[in-house]
This record gives C-alpha cells, sequence and structure tokens, in this order.
C-alpha cells in the first residue's frame, strides 16, 4: 500500500516540542549546514512538514535579505 502525506503527517506539534527540537538543532549542530540538520529533523524525524514544503520554504528564505536559517526557522515556525 502507498503511503499518501496525509497519512505521514504528525498531529501538530505544542510550543514545547517546537521549543526541544529547534533547541537540539541550535545545540548539535556548528559549523553551518544547519538547513541539512532542520530538513532531517522536521521532515524526516518528526514529519511536521512535507519535504516539498521545506524545499519551498527554503528558497524562499534564501530570496529574502538576512541569515538563510533565521529565515527558514521563522518560516516553519509559522508553519507549524
Amino acid at each position: 500500500m502507498a503511503d499518501t502525506a496525509a497519512e505521514m503527517a504528525a498531529a501538530p506539534p505544542g510550543l514545547g516540542q517546537i521549543f526541544l527540537a529547534f533547541a537540539k538543532i541550535g545545540l548539535t549542530s556548528f559549523g553551518g549546514g544547519l538547513s541539512g540538520w532542520m530538513l532531517r529533523e522536521f521532515v524526516q524525524n518528526r514529519r511536521w512538514v512535507s519535504e516539498a514544503d521545506f524545499l519551498n520554504g527554503l528558497a524562499l528564505a534564501q530570496a529574502f535579505p538576512g541569515v538563510n536559517v533565521v529565515n527558514l526557522s521563522l518560516w516553519i515556525g509559522f508553519r507549524l
């Protein structure tokens, strides 16, 4: 049987879960490559965001001025 995106999506997270996920990324990743850690955490592990939505958010984050990871974090927080 093929899994659909709706079946794979997890329940909406609470504020505490969102905080812990971002804290884990912030405390364990240094020196760049944060978008890869965010992809693994939010798309693959927790399934809070689909891969297509994540990549759209990353493209949008790169289009705006400022640090890409900060823009992406704001976008993910808004989506959740």
